[in-house]
């Protein structure tokens, strides 16, 4: 059997989860969110509607296994939470230093 190259695959996920965390950072800003907790419900509601959704779909009209949608979904969530809480408390280092000649 010939060994096969992912590399397309492996760039094609790479470059849809950039979009996904780029779609991510605008609603974070939209929501206004600035900690942790906000910028995790800010990627719960997003991936809610989105991904947890729409992916239901293979598993009524494709017959794939329930469990198998379930892990799915459950590493995309992770990978929201996640996204969501680094773009909600992550400041750049002007802004950081803008709000601090705010404040004095």
């Amino acid at each position: 059997m010939e060994a096969q190259s992912h590399a397309k695959e492996l760039i094609t996920a790479f470059v849809t989860s950039l979009v996904l965390v780029y779609i991510l950072a605008h609603f974070v800003q939209y929501t206004k969110a600035t900690n942790a907790l906000a910028g995790i419900q800010t990627a719960f509601w997003l991936w809610l509607g989105f991904i947890a959704t729409t992916n239901i779909a293979t598993v009524l009209f494709e017959q794939r296994p329930l469990g198998l949608y379930l892990i799915n979904v459950a590493y995309q969530l992770v990978a929201c939470a996640l996204a969501g809480v680094i773009l909600a408390v992550w400041r750049p280092h002007e802004a950081t230093r803008d709000a601090a000649a705010q404040a004095a």
